[in-house]
């Protein structure tokens, strides 16, 4: 009977902490902007956040209820723009404090994003000075990735039956996790899976979501089977693209010729550039631009000897109201070396890494992300050890030396026995 008793008690202390949301992967961004910091936190289930009245203007405080930290505590000192630190910690053992030390007035705004099949939900926290103005975006910038084909289309064939729909899809996913993964945007794929969507809701999509950028993901083609090498591919409106690039261009249109209403195709492009002034499109390429010779720069750095070239033609796709985007060509399907890597699942792996950094490298010089930083947790008590000086121990965790005395009640900073415990964290 007793053991039975000690069982169900183990049952329920086990079904609880499992009932638990999971917080984890608790960063810190450097927004480029002073007094502006986000702060994000992944969690397994749908988070119930709630920020309290400390009673004091030096801790801003927030809780999450019902749920466990794995790492019990870890904090991030700033010891600059008014922050202290930023501290994450297990405060009961339902609870996770998120504790902000402020020696200048702060203002805080959060939001939840939602999961989906691939990623939890994710916490966004700004932390702003309430006399600074901040430009920065509510949330994080979405980023459209485009895998072409799909379904009926499959795009171009290789020479051993390899469809191009296969190949850009698993590549867009890759770089989807992988800028999920960063904590600084957010991907969206116009589709997850083997299915075609039409041009008019891959554009719609982007525009809907307030994308900062666009990025079409394809292969080439080519009849002989001899070209090679990737492709970036720019917005061209005034025709003077070049017979080659207008024939690519006009290859990867008539997929959606062939599947769609050809007066909707036409229609779409009429409206949207109707919608950009001639000012504003060569902005939005002007931007463009930048973006590729960005991914011609990183593929360039990754992969010797690489054929890797930015052009312009006329695609359908790229026709977005003044969002930047550009259409990567990742090699050629029709030419058995390139078809070969292609299938390889680790080349396509570092393909989507090298476009990872291209975007990251846009929006970081574009200032639409913030940086991270790195964590500088610090050990709650130091045991002196030979040869130890307070001022020394103070340098060492970046503490004030007054501080570090009154915490452990130190009249004389010269006198300090080894192998005595002094209070780092407060």
């Amino acid at each position: 009977m007793k053991k039975l008793y000690i069982l169900a008690i183990i049952t329920i202390f086990f079904t609880s902490l499992f009932a638990l949301n999971q917080v984890d992967n608790f960063k810190v961004w450097d927004t480029g902007q002073e007094g502006v910091y986000r702060i994000t936190l992944d969690c397994k289930e749908s988070p119930d956040i709630k920020e309290l009245n400390s009673g004091s203007k030096k801790y801003l405080i927030l809780n999450i209820k019902d749920s466990i930290f794995k790492k019990s505590s870890e904090s991030f000192r700033m010891k600059h723009h008014g922050i202290e630190y930023f501290k994450l910690v297990q405060f009961d053992k339902k609870t996770v404090r998120l504790v902000a030390k402020i020696t200048k007035e702060y203002q805080t705004k959060f939001l939840i994003m939602q999961k989906n099949s691939s990623f939890p939900y994710r916490i966004i926290i700004d932390y702003k000075q309430k006399d600074i103005a901040c430009d920065i975006a509510t949330g994080l910038p979405t980023i459209v990735i485009d895998p072409g084909h799909g379904g009926k289309d499959s795009g171009a064939i290789g020479t051993k039956g390899t469809y191009e729909k296969d190949i850009v899809l698993d590549i867009a996913k890759q770089l989807e996790k992988k800028l999920w993964q960063s904590g600084r945007v957010n991907p969206v794929l116009t589709r997850e899976d083997d299915t075609f969507v039409g041009l008019r809701n891959r554009v719609s999509l982007t525009e809907n979501k307030n994308a900062v950028l666009f990025l079409s993901i394809h292969n080439n083609a080519e009849p002989t089977g001899r070209a090679r090498g990737y492709r970036v591919y720019v917005l061209d409106e005034n025709g003077k693209s070049g017979k080659t690039h207008d024939i690519v261009a006009s290859a990867e249109n008539k997929s959606f010729e062939m599947f769609e209403d050809i007066n909707d195709v036409k229609k779409m492009d009429k409206n949207v550039l109707g919608i950009l002034a001639d000012i504003k499109l060569n902005q939005t390429i002007a931007k463009s631009m930048r973006l590729g010779n960005l991914v011609i720069d990183s593929f360039k750095n990754e992969f010797s000897n690489v054929d890797i070239e930015i052009r312009r033609a006329p695609f359908h796709v790229l026709k977005l109201a003044g969002i930047p985007g550009v259409l990567f060509e990742a090699g050629f399907i029709t030419n058995k070396y390139d078809e070969r890597l292609l299938k390889n699942v680790f080349y396509r792996e570092k393909v989507a890494e090298v476009l990872k950094r291209s975007i990251m490298s846009y929006l970081t010089d574009n200032k639409l992300i913030a940086c991270e930083l790195e964590s500088n947790n610090l050990p709650e008590y130091y045991k002196v050890k030979p040869g130890d000086t307070l001022i020394h121990i103070a340098k060492r965790f970046s503490i004030d030396l007054k501080k570090l005395q009154k915490v452990n009640n130190i009249e004389n900073p010269s006198r300090i026995m080894v192998g005595m415990k002094l209070r780092i964290v407060e």
